[in-house]
C-alpha cells in the first residue's frame, strides 16, 4: 500500500475557533456571546431573578443622563434599552433598528415621510420602532435555568413599564440591580396571545425580596458587555435598506387595494408638515353642528382657532367614541388652547411618552404625530 502523503497542517483551526466565538451566535435578532444562555419566562409562572450591572461602553447610552451620572462610560448599569423592526423585507424578519446605536435607519425615514405625507395609519404603526430592553439576570431556584449569568430580552411595556412604576412608589426598590445590597425581583407572568400567535408572557405583578448574598467582581467579569452586543447585532443601513424596500417593490403588499409606495424624496423635495384639511374628514365622522354653506365664508377663520384638534370637531375620536379632550362637544377652549395642542387624551405625557402604552395605538393621527415629533426633537 502506498504511503499516504500528510496534507494536513492544522493552521487557522484556533484562529477560526477564536473569531467564531468573538463573532458570537445568531438568538433572533441578537448576536449574542456563545457562552452566555438565554432565559425566558414562562407565560403564566412565577419568576425568582436577580439582576446584574454591566460596564457601559457606549459613549450614547440610550439611558445616559450626566445630571443623574447614570448609564454614563465607565459607569455601572443594568440594562440596555434598544429598538426593532418587524417585518421587514420579503421573509418579514426583525432587525435591531439603527437607532438603537445612533446610526441613520431607512425604515424609520420612510415612516417619517409616510407620516408627515398624511399616509395610512396602519402602515405608519407597523413600521415604527418598537421598544425592547436587554437585562442580565441570574435565575433563582428554577429548574430548568441554572443560577448564572444569562440574558434576558423583553418588550418595554411587557416588564420594563411596569417595573418603573414599581420603583417609582417606593424608590428604595431602585437598589434592585446593587451587586452588594440588591434584591431579588420576584414577578408573576400573565400569558397573553395575539391571535393565533404563541403565547408569551407580560408582568402581571412585581414584588422585591431582600437576599442574604452579593455578587463579587469575579461574577461580575461574567456578565456580557450589553452594548457590544446591540452594536454587534445591527446590519448596516445600506442592507437594511435593501431589505426593507425589496418587500415594497417586489411583494404582494398593497395588491389587493391597489396602494402604491411613494418614492422616497431628498429633503429638498419633502414638503414642509401641514395641517390635515377639513375635506379629509370621512363620513362616518362628520362633524356635530357642522357650519352651513352660507356661513362657511364669514366663520373660516374662527373654525381653525375654535376647533377641537385632537377630533377635528367631530367630537368623536378614532374609535367611534366620545373625544376625550373636548368631551364630545367638537370645540376648543379658548383658555385651554396651547395646553390642548400639546395634552395627551390619555393622560400619558405628551413628547415623552409616545408609542409606550397600548393607547398610543388608538390616538389621533395628528396629535400622536406631534408627540412623537416632540419626542424626537427632546432626544435630539
Amino acid at each position: 500500500m502506498p504511503k499516504r502523503t500528510e496534507k494536513w497542517s492544522g493552521k487557522g483551526v484556533g484562529a477560526k475557533a477564536k473569531q467564531e466565538k468573538e463573532r458570537g451566535s445568531q438568538f433572533g435578532y441578537l448576536i449574542k456571546p456563545e457562552d452566555v444562555m438565554v432565559y425566558l419566562p414562562s407565560p403564566g409562572g412565577r419568576s425568582d431573578i436577580d439582576f446584574l450591572v454591566y460596564d457601559v461602553t457606549d459613549d450614547n447610552h440610550p439611558d445616559k443622563d450626566e445630571s443623574l451620572g447614570i448609564a454614563l462610560k465607565g459607569e455601572q448599569w443594568y440594562r440596555r434599552p434598544f429598538k426593532i423592526h418587524r417585518d421587514i423585507g420579503v421573509n418579514k424578519v426583525a432587525v435591531v433598528c439603527p437607532t438603537s446605536i445612533g446610526r441613520r435607519c431607512p425604515v424609520c425615514e420612510y415612516q417619517a415621510e409616510l407620516r408627515k405625507k398624511g399616509g395610512d395609519k396602519e402602515l405608519i404603526k407597523a413600521l415604527r420602532a418598537k421598544d425592547r430592553v436587554l437585562y442580565c439576570v441570574i435565575p433563582i431556584g428554577e429548574h430548568k435555568f441554572e443560577a448564572v449569568p444569562h440574558l434576558f430580552e423583553i418588550s418595554h411595556y411587557l416588564f420594563q413599564k411596569l417595573l418603573n412604576e414599581e420603583i417609582t412608589e417606593d424608590e428604595r426598590y431602585g437598589m434592585f440591580p446593587s451587586p452588594s445590597d440588591g434584591l431579588t425581583v420576584k414577578i408573576r407572568w400573565d400569558s397573553k396571545k395575539i391571535g393565533e400567535g404563541d403565547a408569551f408572557a407580560e408582568a402581571n405583578r412585581i414584588d422585591f425580596n431582600s437576599r442574604d448574598y452579593e455578587y463579587d467582581d469575579d461574577m461580575l467579569s461574567k456578565v456580557p458587555d450589553l452594548d457590544s452586543i446591540i452594536h454587534k447585532s445591527v446590519i448596516s443601513s445600506e442592507k437594511l435598506s435593501n431589505m426593507f424596500f425589496e418587500l415594497e417593490t417586489e411583494s404582494d403588499a398593497g395588491a389587493d387595494d391597489g396602494t402604491e409606495f411613494p418614492p422616497r424624496e431628498t429633503s429638498e423635495e419633502r414638503p414642509k408638515r401641514e395641517r390635515r384639511d377639513a375635506t379629509e374628514h370621512t363620513p362616518a365622522r362628520k362633524p356635530k353642528g357642522a357650519v352651513p354653506k352660507e356661513k362657511e365664508k364669514e366663520s373660516e377663520q374662527e373654525s381653525d382657532e375654535d376647533v377641537c384638534i385632537a377630533c377635528e370637531g367631530t367630537g368623536i375620536n378614532s374609535k367611534g367614541n366620545k373625544c376625550k379632550i373636548c368631551n364630545g362637544t367638537g370645540e376648543r377652549k379658548n383658555e385651554d388652547k396651547k395646553d390642548t395642542d400639546n395634552a395627551c387624551p390619555y393622560d400619558h405625557e405628551f413628547g415623552k411618552d409616545s408609542d409606550v402604552y397600548k393607547d398610543c395605538d388608538d390616538c389621533d393621527r395628528e396629535i400622536w404625530g406631534r408627540c412623537l415629533d416632540e419626542k424626537e426633537k427632546n432626544i435630539a
